[in-house]
Protein backbone atom coordinates (compact mmCIF):
# COMPACT_ATOMS: atom_id res chain seq x y z
CA UNK A 1 0.00 0.00 0.00
CA UNK A 2 2.92 2.37 0.69
CA UNK A 3 4.42 1.53 -2.70
CA UNK A 4 1.36 2.85 -4.44
CA UNK A 5 0.73 5.73 -2.62
CA UNK A 6 4.83 6.83 -3.18
CA UNK A 7 3.97 5.39 -6.84
CA UNK A 8 0.88 7.86 -6.92
CA UNK A 9 2.66 10.79 -5.19
CA UNK A 10 5.59 11.18 -8.12
CA UNK A 11 2.98 10.06 -10.46
CA UNK A 12 0.98 13.05 -9.45
CA UNK A 13 3.11 15.64 -8.31
CA UNK A 14 6.37 14.89 -10.16
CA UNK A 15 4.75 15.09 -13.71
CA UNK A 16 5.38 17.95 -15.37
CA UNK A 17 2.71 19.19 -18.52
CA UNK A 18 5.76 18.54 -21.11
CA UNK A 19 6.33 21.83 -21.51
CA UNK A 20 9.98 23.55 -20.25
CA UNK A 21 8.83 26.72 -19.32
CA UNK A 22 13.24 27.95 -19.68
CA UNK A 23 13.23 27.14 -23.01
CA UNK A 24 13.28 30.52 -25.78
CA UNK A 25 10.87 29.10 -28.28
CA UNK A 26 8.22 28.57 -25.54
CA UNK A 27 6.53 32.08 -24.75
CA UNK A 28 3.20 31.44 -22.45
CA UNK A 29 0.02 34.14 -24.14
CA UNK A 30 -1.93 33.92 -20.74
CA UNK A 31 -2.76 36.88 -18.79
CA UNK A 32 -3.45 37.16 -14.84
CA UNK A 33 -6.36 39.02 -13.12
CA UNK A 34 -3.76 40.94 -12.11
CA UNK A 35 -1.64 42.10 -14.89
CA UNK A 36 -5.01 42.60 -16.28
CA UNK A 37 -6.22 44.72 -13.74
CA UNK A 38 -3.06 46.91 -14.21
CA UNK A 39 -3.37 46.78 -18.03
CA UNK A 40 -7.35 48.57 -18.15
CA UNK A 41 -6.54 50.77 -15.26
CA UNK A 42 -3.01 52.38 -16.09
CA UNK A 43 -2.77 51.26 -19.76
CA UNK A 44 -5.54 51.07 -21.94
CA UNK A 45 -6.43 54.90 -21.76
CA UNK A 46 -3.64 55.16 -24.12
CA UNK A 47 -5.62 52.92 -26.79
CA UNK A 48 -8.29 53.37 -29.03
CA UNK A 49 -10.57 49.79 -28.04
CA UNK A 50 -12.36 47.63 -30.47
CA UNK A 51 -14.64 45.42 -28.49
CA UNK A 52 -15.34 41.65 -30.52
CA UNK A 53 -17.86 40.53 -28.00
CA UNK A 54 -18.99 37.55 -30.44
CA UNK A 55 -15.33 36.63 -30.63
CA UNK A 56 -14.76 37.14 -27.17
CA UNK A 57 -11.95 39.25 -27.57
CA UNK A 58 -10.93 43.15 -27.33
CA UNK A 59 -8.43 44.68 -29.95
CA UNK A 60 -6.40 47.95 -29.01
CA UNK A 61 -4.46 50.05 -30.99
CA UNK A 62 -2.14 52.93 -29.34
CA UNK A 63 -3.48 56.04 -30.06
CA UNK A 64 -0.21 57.84 -30.78
CA UNK A 65 0.37 55.29 -33.82
CA UNK A 66 1.73 57.40 -37.31
CA UNK A 67 -1.17 56.82 -39.41
CA UNK A 68 1.18 56.34 -42.67
CA UNK A 69 3.05 53.66 -40.67
CA UNK A 70 4.18 50.83 -43.21
CA UNK A 71 3.62 48.04 -40.32
CA UNK A 72 0.61 48.20 -37.59
CA UNK A 73 0.56 46.63 -34.34
CA UNK A 74 -2.29 45.81 -32.53
CA UNK A 75 -2.70 44.03 -28.73
CA UNK A 76 -5.55 41.52 -29.03
CA UNK A 77 -6.70 40.40 -25.49
CA UNK A 78 -9.10 37.34 -25.59
CA UNK A 79 -10.88 37.41 -22.50
CA UNK A 80 -13.03 34.46 -22.65
CA UNK A 81 -9.65 32.72 -22.95
CA UNK A 82 -7.88 34.99 -20.70
CA UNK A 83 -4.70 35.12 -23.62
CA UNK A 84 -3.39 38.07 -25.40
CA UNK A 85 -1.41 38.21 -28.22
CA UNK A 86 -0.43 41.08 -30.93
CA UNK A 87 -1.44 41.58 -34.93
CA UNK A 88 0.83 42.85 -37.11
CA UNK A 89 -0.39 44.31 -40.17
CA UNK A 90 1.33 45.50 -43.44
CA UNK A 91 -0.03 48.34 -44.99
CA UNK A 92 -0.60 47.86 -48.75
CA UNK A 93 1.99 44.31 -48.72
CA UNK A 94 0.85 41.08 -49.26
CA UNK A 95 2.32 38.13 -47.48
CA UNK A 96 4.86 36.03 -47.43
CA UNK A 97 6.80 38.90 -47.05
CA UNK A 98 10.49 39.24 -46.84
CA UNK A 99 12.10 41.53 -44.13
CA UNK A 100 15.78 42.39 -43.46
CA UNK A 101 16.90 43.40 -40.12
CA UNK A 102 20.52 45.58 -40.57
CA UNK A 103 23.57 45.50 -38.24
CA UNK A 104 26.24 47.20 -38.29
CA UNK A 105 27.56 43.94 -39.13
CA UNK A 106 25.12 41.95 -40.99
CA UNK A 107 22.00 41.42 -42.42
CA UNK A 108 19.25 38.82 -41.17
CA UNK A 109 16.82 38.17 -43.53
CA UNK A 110 13.49 37.28 -41.61
CA UNK A 111 10.07 35.22 -44.10
CA UNK A 112 6.94 36.51 -42.23
CA UNK A 113 3.56 34.55 -43.75
CA UNK A 114 1.43 35.56 -40.96
CA UNK A 115 -0.26 32.21 -40.88
CA UNK A 116 -0.63 31.84 -37.21
CA UNK A 117 -0.53 33.75 -33.62
CA UNK A 118 3.20 32.39 -32.53
CA UNK A 119 4.19 34.25 -36.27
CA UNK A 120 3.00 37.00 -35.06
CA UNK A 121 4.31 36.86 -31.96
CA UNK A 122 7.76 35.66 -32.98
CA UNK A 123 8.31 38.60 -35.80
CA UNK A 124 7.07 41.52 -33.52
CA UNK A 125 9.81 40.37 -30.93
CA UNK A 126 12.17 40.42 -33.33
CA UNK A 127 11.19 43.90 -34.42
CA UNK A 128 10.83 44.88 -30.74
CA UNK A 129 14.68 43.55 -30.41
CA UNK A 130 15.91 45.68 -33.59
CA UNK A 131 14.30 48.90 -31.72
CA UNK A 132 16.12 48.01 -28.76
CA UNK A 133 19.60 47.59 -30.47
CA UNK A 134 19.11 50.46 -32.80
CA UNK A 135 19.04 48.18 -35.94
CA UNK A 136 17.08 49.13 -39.13
CA UNK A 137 14.49 46.95 -40.94
CA UNK A 138 13.63 47.38 -44.43
CA UNK A 139 11.23 45.54 -46.13
CA UNK A 140 13.38 43.28 -48.73
CA UNK A 141 11.95 43.80 -52.00
CA UNK A 142 12.40 47.43 -51.79
CA UNK A 143 15.73 48.92 -50.35
CA UNK A 144 14.22 52.39 -49.33
CA UNK A 145 11.43 50.91 -47.49
CA UNK A 146 12.09 51.35 -43.56
CA UNK A 147 9.46 49.63 -41.64
CA UNK A 148 9.88 52.36 -39.26
CA UNK A 149 10.71 55.27 -40.65
CA UNK A 150 10.71 57.66 -37.96
CA UNK A 151 10.75 57.82 -34.34
CA UNK A 152 7.17 58.10 -33.56
CA UNK A 153 6.61 54.84 -35.29
CA UNK A 154 8.97 53.14 -33.59
CA UNK A 155 8.01 54.12 -30.22
CA UNK A 156 4.70 53.33 -31.10
CA UNK A 157 5.30 50.13 -31.69
CA UNK A 158 8.21 49.62 -28.79
CA UNK A 159 5.03 50.87 -26.25
CA UNK A 160 2.54 48.26 -27.17
CA UNK A 161 5.27 45.37 -27.14
CA UNK A 162 5.86 46.68 -23.80
CA UNK A 163 2.41 46.35 -22.64
CA UNK A 164 1.80 43.14 -24.25
CA UNK A 165 4.58 41.53 -22.36
CA UNK A 166 3.64 43.00 -19.64
CA UNK A 167 -0.03 41.85 -20.22
CA UNK A 168 0.93 38.43 -20.75
CA UNK A 169 3.95 38.97 -18.05
CA UNK A 170 6.58 38.27 -20.17
CA UNK A 171 9.21 40.61 -18.46
CA UNK A 172 11.77 38.83 -19.21
CA UNK A 173 11.78 40.17 -22.58
CA UNK A 174 12.23 43.94 -21.59
CA UNK A 175 15.61 44.95 -21.61
CA UNK A 176 16.81 46.66 -18.13
CA UNK A 177 17.33 50.48 -18.23
CA UNK A 178 21.17 50.90 -17.98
Amino acid sequence: MIRLSVFLAVILFGCTSGTNTSSPDVFDRGTTDASELFFKNVRQSYYNVRELADAGMNVFDIKSADENSLLRISLIHHWRTDEASVLLEFRDLATPLALTIETDSLESPVIFDGQNVQDHIELALRLFKAIQNKEEVRIGEFEDALVFANRKQREAFRITMIDFLTLTENRNYIPVAE
